[in-house]
């Protein structure tokens, strides 16, 4: 597993290895031009394998999908850095590049 932070509220985590470094610049570009300087983010970079495991336990689907979204449904500030945590992305490899 490896982490790349894009700024100090916003993480990508790198849990499969076939991601490689230009999909991960261009998560980059995506977040650049997305304008969430005072937003929190949990951006999961993994497999059909996972995702499959956490679409069936919380949304009861017994199959991977290209992405799953969480929101933070507190909307809460962190008041230390001005921020609000917007929630978690998991991203499925394999079947996002079945769709290109």
């Amino acid at each position: 597993m490896k982490f790349f932070f894009y700024n100090s509220n916003i993480n990508i985590i790198q849990n499969e290895a076939m991601w490689k470094v230009k999909d991960i610049s261009t998560i980059r570009k995506v977040l650049k031009v997305s304008d969430l300087k005072k937003k929190g983010l949990s951006i999961k970079l993994s497999n059909d394998k996972y995702v499959k495991e956490i679409n069936y336990k919380w949304k009861g689907i017994n199959r991977p999908t290209n992405i799953l979204s969480f929101p933070n449904e507190e909307k809460t500030c962190n008041i230390r850095k001005n921020t609000v945590y917007l929630g978690d992305i998991v991203l499925a490899y394999e079947t996002l590049k079945k769709r290109n």
